[in-house]
């Protein structure tokens, strides 16, 4: 982890050097949930369900490189196992450092970084809060309205640890403030 922080610091320092500019976005789209859980007895379950998401967001960097952060919540999914029902909501933050190639006002971007989740799993009667940190990759593309606004779709996927598999697909815009054009 120490390591992605000093590689995250780094792009930071190189993007605030070369003509930075700063940008704040919100998206929403549809999260994939596919986490295993135990009930209060230690019998293992799967969790497998596809809900609504959304995320507000922030960076800093140049035309090709930055680091971008933000909250999101993934949704909540639910499942009913040996007919009691059981629910699963995930929250949490990112950081993550970016690579952007531009074509014109069109773009494209690769991320990677942390995310740092909240799981609240909530079965009858009871609610468990599990933090854990997992590493998260995305891929995007979007186009740049005038020099000021944009648009871009992105998959991201956020937690792949043993048999977790969390993703979101999402649309969003972003205004984008100072430095030289993007």
């Amino acid at each position: 982890m120490k390591n992605l922080f000093f590689l995250l610091g780094t792009l930071l320092f190189f993007s605030v050097n070369a003509q930075a500019q700063f940008y704040l976005g919100a998206s929403g789209g549809n999260s994939f949930i596919n986490q295993d859980l135990n009930d209060i007895n230690g019998t293992s379950f799967q969790v497998d369900d596809n809900t609504g998401s959304w995320k507000i967001y922030g960076g800093i960097g140049n035309k090709f490189l930055g680091v971008e952060g933000g909250y999101r919540s993934v949704g909540t999914a639910s499942t009913v196992a040996n007919d009691v029902p059981y629910e699963t909501s995930i929250t949490g933050w990112d950081v993550a450092a970016k690579g952007t190639v531009h074509i014109g006002p069109v773009f494209g971007f690769a991320k990677a970084g942390a995310f740092f989740g909240q799981y609240d799993n909530r079965y009858p009667e009871i609610s468990n809060l599990e933090k854990s940190t997992s590493f998260m990759w995305g891929l995007g593309a979007g186009v740049l309205l005038g020099d000021t606004f944009e648009i871009r779709m992105e998959w991201e996927s956020l937690n792949l640890q043993g048999s977790n598999n969390i993703s979101t697909l999402s649309l969003g815009t972003a205004i984008h403030f100072g430095g030289g054009k993007n």
